[in-house]
């Protein structure tokens, strides 16, 4: 299965540089629980080519979106742009934790509340299995992180 990772920029106010480390570390959980997925990260902040493009050359089965309410408006414009029957569409961050249901409403497939490791992971396996699925899920607040290794 292939997976595309992102968080988008702002789309609104100032930029603030930070590093997408909640998004982060769930493509590293990913990978050290999955190695057979096929995981990309696309950051718009430095990746030399576009979103359409990488999207285009990759064709990923899902695309997992972290965001903050400040980068709302460009998530929801790749959800809507990208969803369609095959591909699964996930939202995670900020924003999602505290407005899951203004993420369902606007293109989102899945919205994962709180820590994302596990519960991204468990969405992954039930879409492998089941195909495509719909609601928001509650992960966990992980006390122990070195289980993450």
């Amino acid at each position: 299965m292939k997976i595309l990772l992102t968080s988008p920029k702002c789309d609104s106010g100032k930029e603030y540089s930070q590093y997408p480390l909640g998004v982060l570390y769930v493509m590293s959980y990913l990978i050290s629980q999955r190695p057979d997925y096929d995981i990309h990260f696309y950051d718009p902040r430095v990746d030399p080519c576009s979103l359409e493009d990488t999207i285009a050359n990759f064709s990923p089965d899902v695309i997992g979106i972290s965001f903050t309410t400040g980068s709302r408006l460009n998530a929801i414009k790749i959800a809507q742009k990208y969803n369609n029957e095959k591909r699964l569409i996930v939202a995670g961050g900020f924003h999602p934790t505290c407005r899951p249901e203004d993420c369902l409403g606007n293109g989102f497939d899945v919205v994962v509340r709180g820590d994302g490791e596990e519960v991204f992971l468990r969405v992954l396996e039930e879409y492998e299995e089941k195909g495509k699925s719909r609601g928001v899920l509650l992960g966990e607040k992980i006390e122990d992180l070195d289980k993450l290794i």
